[in-house]
Formats: structure tokens, sequence, C-alpha cells
């Protein structure tokens, strides 16, 4: 587990019952992009089951994240945990919501692919 340094980051990527989850931080574009990019590797070789990205924590994002987000949801299930409301904005006006089911918190998510 890392601590909450520099303009954005991963603060958590482990197993988390039945799901994997990395938890994010700060303003994610194009030139900070690369530690999520490390993280879900990581968690692609430890785990096949889901991926829960809690973006509570994140300040900003562009279509960067959101096309990681997409791109890993085409190799295994992802959830989005706490999306700020900006992000679910971006999720709207690009028609991607459907394809990121979101819930307010872990538990929920948990709770709605059959985790603990």
């Amino acid at each position: 587990m890392t601590t909450l340094e520099g303009p954005a980051g991963v603060s958590r990527s482990e197993r988390a019952g039945d799901v994997w989850l990395i938890s994010l931080f700060g303003d994610f574009d194009v030139d900070t992009i690369d530690s999520v990019s490390h993280a879900t590797a990581d968690a692609q070789r430890h785990h096949s089951g889901p991926v829960a990205f809690d973006l509570g924590a994140v300040t900003f994002c562009d279509s960067s994240l959101l096309n990681h987000l997409l791109r890993t949801a085409g190799a295994q299930r992802v959830v989005l945990v706490s999306p700020p409301h900006d992000v679910l904005r971006l999720l709207t006006v690009t028609g991607t919501e459907g394809y990121l089911p979101h819930f307010p918190d872990l538990a929920s998510a948990q709770a709605a692919i059959g985790g603990d």
C-alpha cells in the first residue's frame, strides 16, 4: 500500500473478499495514468475475478482514466466504487455508464457481484 503523495496515484491495491480493490486519489490524465496501469496489471496477474476501482478520492479525470477503465472492463469485470459527480457526468456524457456499474461503497459492490 502506498501513501497519498503527488498529484495522483494508487493508495491501495489488494484483494478485498472476492474482488481486487484499487483505490485511486488525485487528478488523472495522460501524464498520471501510469500508476493505475501498473496497479491494474499487477491485479490481473494475481486475481482473475472482478476489479473494483474506488474513485472516492479522485478529484479529476479525463478520457485517459475512462479509456483505462473500459479497456480493463474488456478483460474482466470492473465496478466503480464511490465515483464523484464529475466522474458520473463523464460516464453519462460519453454514453459509457452502462459498461461501468457503480456503487456508493465497497460493501454494495461486493454484494452486487456476489462478494462478501
